[in-house]
């Protein structure tokens, strides 16, 4: 990494991040308001909770989720498979899917009567 002069302050090229709209952060020993750009140590300092990378990419946060994050991880991707999935098009389907009380669907005989 080369170092480069900017606006006074000497910054490493590589680890140079932001900080996100309406955050703020602590970083080495000092406080970090909204849109300010600086430079990590090591890549392993950036939080994807207040920083945005400038120019590189970061590792993505797997573990250490916390349970929201991992329930939001796991809606996306379960946004994404309904999206591969066929969609049917309940006017002209023959039958339609009916359920009982408990949730469970109701299977009909050929004459439309229900079966116990």
């Amino acid at each position: 990494m080369s170092p480069r002069f900017s606006k006074g302050v000497l910054f490493m090229a590589g680890l140079k991040v932001r900080v996100k709209d309406g955050m703020m952060g602590y970083y080495a020993h000092k406080r970090r308001r909204e849109h300010v750009e600086f430079v990590l140590e090591k890549e392993s300092d950036f939080s994807h909770t207040w920083m945005i990378a400038l120019g590189w990419e970061p590792k993505e946060k797997l573990k250490n989720l916390t349970e929201v994050e991992q329930l939001r991880l796991e809606n996306e991707e379960l946004k994404l498979k309904l999206m591969e999935l066929p969609k049917v098009n309940e006017e002209n389907s023959e039958e339609k899917m009916q359920f009982d009380i408990s949730g469970k669907p109701v299977k009909k005989a050929k004459n439309n009567k229900e079966v116990i």
